[in-house]
């Protein structure tokens, strides 16, 4: 692509990003004419309309707003790989760059790198907490090392957290005592779910169904943190891998699930991979902070036994 070219796409992003020519014109030190005629260049290079005018200024067009979505893309690659080169010229300290389901995006990668923290300390990162098919795009795009995932994405990696699920349920709650939930018991009780295309509640919802049982959640959210809140305050009971319970903040018990249903996570990394020693050390970290986390949520007897607070 030429540099010219390049130029009107700066442009065209700024006018996006301020909403005016005049705000694009003042964020490029360029007149407001410039803009204009910039826009103008790049809308007869593409052959469409990218801005229509209104009463109030200008508006983008249908072409602009889905163009925009992968100009602004590019620009945070642009800027990400900017800020990497500043880091290398600046020392000779390395970047790592992670993903995390919301799941693990606290606790866990916290406990992350104070393991590897123990031996290394030459070393920046980047952490970015998104849905799964978020990381899995950005991890073979290049833009992440790697990172973590649920086992419903499809390919390869290193799997790190098979367990069964678990009921979880408020402190004091009257299936505490039960040394396991069955399917029945979700009909009696108030439920709280993800919504129905979550890949954890699909799954659920795939073992209700085959022994004929159909749940109507009172509470329904979209990540595991609001879910298990919610269970904690009383709002219901739910059904969740043991994981969730990491960066619980309110009392919350839990019980085992019957018949079991496995859910599991997963680490990829880029397949250009930098810092491949040091990526192989977070990769360490990660199957030993994860082995921790499952033996103190299922240590032997805590699931049969009752009741059980989160550490």
């Amino acid at each position: 692509m030429k540099f010219r070219n390049l130029y009107l796409i700066e442009v065209f992003h700024a006018v996006m990003k301020t909403g005016s020519m005049t705000g694009a014109a003042r964020l490029l030190n360029l007149s407001q004419p410039s803009v204009s005629k910039y826009i103008q260049i790049l809308e007869s290079s593409i052959g469409a309309e990218l801005f229509v005018r209104d009463g109030r200024g200008i508006s983008p067009t249908a072409t602009a707003i889905i163009m925009y979505e992968d100009v602004h893309a590019l620009f945070d690659q642009a800027n990400s790989i900017y800020r990497i080169m500043e880091s290398v010229s600046r020392t000779s300290r390395r970047t790592i760059r992670i993903g995390m389901p919301p799941l693990l995006g606290s606790r866990f990668v916290a406990d992350v790198l104070a393991h590897v923290g123990r031996d290394h300390q030459d070393f920046d990162i980047n952490v970015v907490v998104k849905d799964s098919e978020i990381l899995k795009n950005w991890v073979n795009s290049g833009r992440l090392d790697l990172a973590i995932v649920h086992d419903l994405i499809s390919g390869g990696g290193v799997n790190i957290a098979k367990a069964a699920m678990i009921c979880i349920m408020p402190a004091g709650h009257s299936l505490c005592d039960r040394d396991c939930v069955e399917p029945g018991d979700l009909l009696n009780h108030d439920y709280v779910g993800f919504e129905s295309d979550s890949p954890m509640q699909s799954r659920v919802d795939r073992l209700l169904r085959e022994v004929g049982v159909k749940i109507y959640p009172r509470a329904v959210v979209t990540t595991t943190p609001t879910l298990v809140e919610l269970v904690g305050v009383g709002i219901g009971i739910s059904v969740v891998h043991p994981f969730a319970l990491i960066d619980a903040h309110t009392p919350v018990a839990w019980t085992r699930f019957s018949p079991d249903i496995f859910w599991d996570y997963r680490v990829i990394s880029s397949s250009t991979l930098r810092n491949s020693y040091l990526v192989t050390e977070f990769l360490q970290a990660i199957e030993s902070v994860a082995s921790m986390w499952l033996r103190r949520l299922s240590a032997p007897g805590a699931l049969s036994a009752g009741p059980a607070s989160v550490p």
